[in-house]
Order: structure tokens, then sequence, then C-alpha cells
């Protein structure tokens, strides 16, 4: 079940935040204190499939070699660049990082249960969340640094409320992406509202707002923001992914009033519009917005 709710979500949060900023300050100072123990919530959701391997090289803040010439890729996160040629210093960071914390290293690969969903690529690389021998998870390091987003997917979206957590962490402290600086040193985040999606299409973003109505057309269902549905910002999800959603409760011609927070690619289609394949992607307010619980 991954149906997301900001009550829940929140809560969680500030028991997390502490010992969150304690790790985070701790590997900023280049320390080797572990960023947690999460063996057991890993093996929880996904299948330890290599153990004790040695990374032999870093390509980027999100590609591993192994020393048996196995190439990873970190799973479930995305790194974005300044420009289709140009890195800037948050992906640089990211290597950096990955280099000092992975490079030589014995490390476990984590993957999904399912060995045909989300575990390698059409080159063979494969999808992992990567754990350090002492306990340091390469995707949480990334996300509480802020020099990485959570990209679950449809194939992988395990410890999607883990990695969200991360990620806050970093935004609500100004680290990384999540910090102002110049456009020119490299791309930075904010958390969107529906009238700024329009200025950031063809982008991986993060949109928080309150839905104004739905509507199905051709049996996939659209979340509106505003009355114009032409114009406004939109999150759409395809009818093939409707009973996804349907399973893990959520009742998606019944969201008028409430609050969500959703991530995907911004395309231009009657506006700017995410698609979402995922409940994993969205997170819906349990409260209505007169402070009343909603049925």
């Amino acid at each position: 079940m991954y149906k997301l709710s900001y009550s829940v979500f929140f809560i969680v949060l500030s028991l997390y935040l502490a010992h969150s900023c304690l790790v985070t300050s701790a590997l900023s100072q280049e320390s080797d204190f572990p960023v947690t123990n999460p063996y057991t919530t890993l093996q929880k959701e996904l299948f330890p499939t290599k153990a004790d391997v040695l990374v032999k090289q870093v390509i980027d803040g999100q590609t591993l070699i192994l020393d048996d010439g196995t190439i990873v890729s970190l799973a479930s996160i995305y790194i974005p660049w300044l420009n289709n040629n140009e890195e800037g210093d948050i992906a640089i960071a990211a290597k950096e990082t990955l280099s000092k914390l992975f490079k030589n290293k014995q490390v476990t690969l984590f993957q999904t249960k399912d060995e045909n969903r989300g575990r390698e690529n059409r080159m063979g690389h494969l999808f992992a969340h990567v754990l350090r021998h002492d306990g340091v998870w390469a995707q949480d390091v990334l996300l509480r640094m802020g020099l990485a987003i959570a990209r679950p997917t449809i194939d992988n979206y395990e410890l999607a409320i883990e990695m969200y957590l991360a990620e806050e962490t970093a935004r609500i402290m100004s680290l990384g992406l999540w910090q102002e600086s110049e456009p020119t040193a490299g791309p930075r985040l904010t958390l969107l509202s529906p009238e700024m999606a329009k200025d950031k299409l063809n982008s991986f973003q993060i949109v928080e707002g309150e839905i104004y109505s739905s509507a199905m057309r051709e049996n996939s269902i659209y979340l509106n923001f505003t009355r114009d549905w032409q114009s406004d910002f939109t999150i759409m999800i395809p009818k093939n992914k409707r009973i996804d959603f349907a399973s893990a409760g959520y009742n998606l011609q019944n969201l008028q009033g409430k609050r969500v927070q959703v991530r995907g690619w911004v395309e231009d289609y009657n506006g700017p519009m995410i698609k979402i394949n995922h409940p994993s992607q969205i997170i819906i307010s349990d409260v209505t917005p007169s402070g009343t619980e909603a049925e």
C-alpha cells in the first residue's frame, strides 16, 4: 500500500529531523559517521542480490562500477544537470560525495523482490539501492544533502516514504538543490505552486496545491487546480493505471478541496501537466481546508 497522507508524513518527519540534521552535519564535515542502519528497512521491501561486493569506480553521482565490471545505477533518485552539456555544481558534488563514501568500499545491492521488474535496463545495467558495509545508504545520503531528488517509478517505487523524508530534510535546511544561488552554478529546486508550473516545462518538478475538480476523459483521470482546465496545471492518471490507485485506497474522483504534492516530468498538454503512473508519486492530504477530518 502506497497511500501517502500529509498528517502521517509530517508526524514522521518531525521525529526524523533531529537525527537527520546530526547526520547531515557529520557527513558535510567529511565524517564517516554512518547515516543509519537501514538494512532491516531495505530488506523488508527489497532483496539483497549482491552482498559484500567492492565498488571499483564512480562514473557520476548516480552510477557505480563494481570490481566484477557490473554497472549499477542508483534506483529511484534523479540528479539534474545544469543543461544537456554541463553537469553543474550539484551533479559534480554528488559524484564527489559518492566517490568519497563508496569508492573502494564493500557494499550490498538491494533490488526489487520481483526479478522481472525494475532490476536492470536494456543494456544490462543494474538498478539498485546501495548500502555500505557499515550502514551508509547511498540514496539516503544524496537526498539528505540535497544532491538528488526522490524519483520513484512504476518499476522502482519501494521506500518512497523513506526517501521523501530524507529529501524533505534537505529542503527544510536549504541544502544543495534547495539553496538559492546564481543560475549559472547549477539547477535549483523550489516547491512549486500550480501557477508556477508553466515556467518549468520539460523538467522534473515537485508541485503542491489544492485540487479544484476532477474529470474523466477516455477513461483517464484529470485532476485540475482551477476552473480553467484547458490552461491550468493538471495531474493525469492514465486509464491503465487507475486500478493501482484504487488498490492503494485513492478515490481519484473525490479529491476536490484536497491538498496534494505531486512529482514528475512537466509536459505541455492544455497547460502544464504531470502524468503519474504510480501512487508513490503523490501525497494527498487527509484534512479538509476547514481543518476538519476528511471522510
